[in-house]
């Protein structure tokens, strides 16, 4: 066995005791608005805490989805996330949550019920949950996932297209993806001076059409909030506002952004 599967291995064997053993966190990072940088919502990310060592979402999100584990992960995040979220709205009213769910939990049968469940443990509106899902749902049974969709924004919980731009989707296919938010990918951000400015521009668009909120990732400088602003871009998300924050620095944050 080599090295690599050897620590995957491990990984794999930790990940099945994480949350027994409380070592999964969630750290959440503000979205803003474009004009006013008023904070509109948190985006929850999952941290793993292994052997005194912080892993990154990179190395081991793929080898919960390998091994099946990504559905109790998934469902613990779903529910911390809710209830971290109500925590924060004597502070601030309507103060949303964004979620990341993987491809597999959408494909599970159960994923409607667990998602129910974190909803009505936690007390929270569901118009207050949003749920990101990257393009890659659209690489399976593109009239399953679309339906499934459906059926949760039925429930008045938003669905955004994480990561736009990079997988498998198209401006053309837009208009197929029953989505209420499309978050430009970072990639693009970064190079809003060349090459980044024609498809940031052309999403920006297409969404504006289609009736899409737009959020841009990875927002690092002042000339990018601004030109993103000026372009019509609704919400902003990145280093330039904040990193992201462990649990109990975000009730500070939210006192000192809305003083």
């Amino acid at each position: 066995m080599g090295a690599r599967q050897q620590f995957e291995l491990k990984l794999k064997n930790g990940l099945n005791e994480a949350i027994d053993n409380n070592q999964l966190r969630l750290a959440f990072q503000p979205i803003v608005s474009s004009k006013s940088t008023e904070i509109v919502a948190f985006e929850a990310l999952l941290r793993w805490n292994f052997d005194g060592e912080n892993i990154p979402p990179d190395e081991f999100i793929g080898i919960a989805e390998q091994y099946g584990l990504i559905n109790r992960i998934g469902a613990w995040v779903l529910k911390e996330s809710c209830l971290a979220a109500v925590s924060w709205l004597d502070l601030k009213e309507n103060m949303a949550v964004c979620i990341n769910v993987s491809v597999i939990q959408l494909q599970d049968s159960d994923f409607l019920g667990i998602l129910d469940d974190a909803i009505h443990a936690s007390g929270i509106q569901p118009s207050l949950v949003s749920l990101e899902i990257t393009e890659s749902v659209f690489a399976s049974d593109t009239e399953l996932m679309l339906e499934k969709i459906r059926v949760i924004q039925g429930k008045g919980i938003k669905v955004s297209i994480d990561d736009f731009g990079t997988g498998y989707s198209s401006l053309s296919a837009m208009q197929d993806l029953a989505v209420d938010t499309v978050k430009i990918d970072r990639s693009f951000i970064h190079k809003l001076e060349d090459s980044g400015y024609a498809i940031v521009t052309a999403v920006i668009h297409a969404a504006s059409q289609l009736g899409f909120d737009t959020v841009a990732e990875g927002v690092e400088t002042e000339a990018q909030w601004k030109k993103l602003s000026d372009l019509g871009v609704h919400k902003l998300q990145g280093y330039f506002f904040s990193k992201p924050m462990e649990a109990d620095e975000v009730r500070r944050f939210i006192k000192m952004q809305t003083k």
